[in-house]
């Protein structure tokens, strides 16, 4: 279920980078990235627990995976972009190994981090034995974050306990939904927030008295609309 526009966001220009129109062109089926809320510890002087939303069942695309996509995308066969994959890993490693940052125009920057495996004081003999490659960091350009552009979001909780989200929590969510649909019937707003069906009736109702939406129909043909101001 679509809950925003999933469309890429264009330059300052109002047009969008080369590399979005090809993602454009690439993308054949826009699919839904799945969360779930979760509550964040509480903290001093908190009165209502805030929540943060975290990605789930998040699908690992392999290199044999990733080489068919780029085989299908553009020129190269599976065999040459599986290669070509290589090469650009091994290359990258190379230059990485000797303090080098790497700058592709339409991805980004990949830079080392590094450190010190031990507490480290102006007087110390071992300095430059203690210095430790932490991971590696990088930064997107504009042009690669232009061709992610806005992701479609699926709300869908973990089969463990959870705090079901408020009516002021589920309001934005709601009003994104409405961007993409007309209405919302109470069965689809269950499986949207993951609701159980006692705890949707009492939200819809919150929501109803908020003026967020309004009712529309009777019995199972009730659906749910967003409520224009007057």
């Amino acid at each position: 279920m679509k809950w925003a526009d999933s469309s890429v966001q264009p330059r300052p220009n109002g047009r969008p980078s080369f590399l979005a129109q090809r993602i454009t062109s690439f993308i054949s089926q826009n699919m839904a990235i799945n969360i779930e809320w979760q509550t964040k510890p509480p903290g001093k002087n908190v009165e209502e627990p805030e929540m943060f939303p975290r990605i789930t069942d998040s699908e690992i695309i392999g290199e044999q995976q990733l080489a068919g996509l780029m085989a299908s995308h553009g020129a190269l066969s599976r065999g040459n972009a599986k290669t070509a994959l290589t090469d650009l890993a091994e290359v990258m490693a190379k230059l990485l190994r000797e303090g080098k940052t790497i700058h592709i125009p339409m991805l980004g920057s990949f830079k080392l981090s590094i450190g010190s495996d031990t507490a480290i004081h102006p007087d110390s003999d071992r300095r430059m034995q203690s210095v430790v490659v932490r991971g590696v960091n990088f930064q997107p350009t504009q042009e690669f974050m232009d061709a992610i552009g806005k992701p479609t979001f699926l709300w869908k909780p973990s089969t463990g306990v959870a705090i079901a989200p408020t009516a002021a929590q589920i309001a934005p969510q709601l009003m994104a939904y409405f961007q993409t649909h007309d209405s919302i019937s109470r069965d689809a707003f269950e499986r949207t927030f993951g609701l159980k069906r006692t705890t949707a009736y009492m939200r819809l109702k919150e929501l109803e008295k908020m003026e967020m939406i309004q009712a529309v129909g009777n019995g199972k043909e009730t659906v749910y609309i967003r409520r224009m101001a007057e």
